[in-house]
């Protein structure tokens, strides 16, 4: 509650009352005749109050909207503008306002406005890509973190059938099973493969397969029907790893 409280009085409270306090200092202070110039700076002060603000409230948020990185550039943009304003309205009240124009005052003080606005445009626009950009990564790490992880079960599923037929799986690299071999590339496949929706089905039905392939392999009856079935899970193994290669070369270009 007490945290409520202070967010609820920096993101209000504090705010509404500088600004009120602004206002009313500008109109007890008012001259008489006040000229287009008071309202001019009255109407920019209130302005570049409410960006500061608008800042503070923003760079205290905890919404994943926007980036770190964006809330500290916004933050840099905006105090630079506020501050050159600020800075402009001075020189021109104090030593300027009786040599030029006030349309040309103005016209300096919207053109700052705009480049703020366009440029802050711009970094939301960016850091918006990047955010989506981001998030598709995270998401294809998910997906290759979950593909190994199946691949995985399986070999340990392989080796666990390669036991209950005693058979044994015999090459020159320390390989336990056929599927092990190929469990080693999935573990080893970029997030970037997985922009490619065909590479996903395509890696899906690499697992769907072998675990069919699998199952034939588990319901050999006697060790000829065994060899069969695992001289057709080497070959499917064999294709799917050319295949992995084929995906990953074709990511690179």
């Amino acid at each position: 509650m007490a945290n409520k409280g202070v967010g609820l009085n920096t993101k209000l409270v504090m705010p509404s009352v500088v600004i009120i306090a602004t206002i009313a200092i500008c109109l007890v202070l008012k001259p008489e005749e006040p000229t287009e110039l008071y309202w001019v700076n009255l109407g920019f002060g209130v302005f570049w109050e409410l960006i500061f603000f608008g800042w503070m409230a923003l760079s205290r948020s905890e919404t994943s909207v926007v980036s770190s990185v964006f809330k500290a550039v916004s933050g840099g943009m905006s105090l630079y503008y506020v501050i050159i304003s600020f800075l402009i309205m001075l020189v021109y009240t104090i030593g300027l306002a009786e040599h030029i124009h006030i349309k040309w005052y103005i016209c300096v003080l919207v053109v700052l406005t705009i480049i703020w606005y366009i440029l802050g445009s711009l970094v939301a626009h960016y850091d918006n890509s990047f955010s989506d950009q981001q998030e598709m990564l995270n998401e294809s790490k998910a997906i290759v973190t979950l593909n190994a992880s199946k691949m995985l079960q399986l070999v340990i599923r392989c080796s666990q059938i390669y036991k209950e037929q005693g058979a044994k799986y015999a090459t020159d690299a320390n390989i336990k099973n056929p599927v092990e071999r190929l469990s080693q590339k999935f573990q080893f496949i970029s997030p970037n493969v997985l922009k490619n929706s065909m590479a996903v089905s395509q890696l899906n039905m690499i697992i769907t397969t072998c675990d069919e392939l699998l199952d034939n392999l588990e319901s050999a009856e006697d060790k000829e029907t065994f060899k069969k079935a695992e001289e057709k899970l080497e070959r499917f193994v064999k294709t799917s790893i050319a295949d992995i290669d084929f995906l990953k070369n074709t990511t690179r270009r």
